[in-house]
């Protein structure tokens, strides 16, 4: 009998046991599936102390760029401090030449690529989700880069480049992803002009009309018709165009368009009102492969988003002619 009660409460011990065993089996399974939520939860919170340079560091998809910060030891900069970083994909930089690449990997070049990687890191000043309106923003590299918002699209780019904000936030700042590595431009757009032999018609008409200020304003969008552009117009018209002072200052603003406007800012059917002392519209249109194309002149843009300092140049293929410079032909 006591013999039978031992076996009884050893039976029931072990199942006491098994059952505990179970039952911490599951306690421990519970634990880890919340410490992998409390990993998860901490990847992707702005508070949880992970800096920009962590946040890089864990994405896949900004192995060079983060390799290039580690080089240079920017990565120790920005584990302090409040920083918007806009930060090239990899692919971003695999579409660059080969040997640009090189000389970002030659140590004799280091300052080279410090220079590039401090123009993308720009100190945190409360700019975030802003609309911006092309102004621009001084970078590590005292360098400016052009943000502009587009409303209608809710798009906002730098320097023309689409900027895709990332849904990792780090503690100390915010990172945007774009799909080019920026590189500063060097001139405004009067200096870009003159210095290219195809725009020597349009410049000799911004310099007859005393406009060469004019192109070295802040913040403005030029589109600039090329020489074989100027070969089209008919001489009747050349010869109004540069008989009259106040008509051919009115014909080169009429190029000049206020504010930044890349092509991702462009959208069918857009309108824009010059603001100048002529009432003009100058309509835009966009073809199958997001090409743009302004009237009146139907002028196509070959050669879009060419950065200044001062702006945006637009290179286009033929004369766009305001109906008022058609008038004053039409009564010559």
């Amino acid at each position: 009998m006591w013999t039978n009660h031992f076996f009884k409460t050893s039976c029931q011990v072990k199942k006491n046991s098994v059952r505990k065993e179970k039952l911490m089996g599951v306690l421990a399974l519970q634990i880890k599936l919340l410490s992998v939520c409390l990993v998860l939860l901490a990847w992707t919170s702005a508070g949880d102390g992970r800096t920009v340079i962590d946040t890089l560091s864990s994405r896949v998809d900004f192995i060079t760029f983060t390799n290039f910060l580690r080089r240079v030891g920017l990565d120790k900069d920005l584990t302090t401090g409040q920083y918007m970083v806009l930060v090239p994909s990899d692919a971003a930089f695999e579409v660059l030449p080969d040997s640009f690449m090189t000389s970002l990997h030659d140590k004799h070049h280091k300052r080279q690529l410090m220079n590039i990687l401090k123009y993308h890191i720009i100190p945190y000043t409360g700019h975030l989700n802003k609309h911006w309106t092309g102004q621009t923003i001084n970078t590590l590299a005292s360098k400016p880069v052009r943000l502009v918002t587009y409303v209608h699209n809710k798009v906002s780019v730098v320097n023309g480049v689409i900027m895709k904000e990332s849904n990792v936030s780090a503690s100390n700042g915010h990172i945007y992803v774009i799909d080019e590595v920026l590189i500063p431009p060097s001139q405004n757009i009067y200096l870009d002009l003159e210095g290219d032999a195809r725009f020597s018609s349009f410049v000799t008409a911004v310099n007859l009309a005393g406009m060469r200020d004019r192109l070295k304003e802040d913040n403005i969008t030029v589109l600039a018709p090329t020489n074989d552009a100027f070969q089209q117009l008919e001489h009747s018209k050349t010869d109004v165009l540069y008989n009259s002072h106040a008509i051919l200052q009115g014909f080169v603003e009429f190029y000049i368009l206020p504010g930044s406007f890349f092509t991702h800012g462009f959208y069918m059917h857009e309108q824009l009102n010059m603001t100048h002392a002529y009432d003009l519209v100058l309509n835009i249109r966009l073809d199958h492969r997001q090409m743009v194309h302004f009237n009146p002149g139907f002028a196509n843009v070959i050669q879009p988003d060419w950065l200044a300092t001062n702006g945006v140049i637009h290179v286009i293929d033929h004369m766009i002619l305001p109906h008022w410079f058609k008038n004053h032909v039409l009564i010559g």
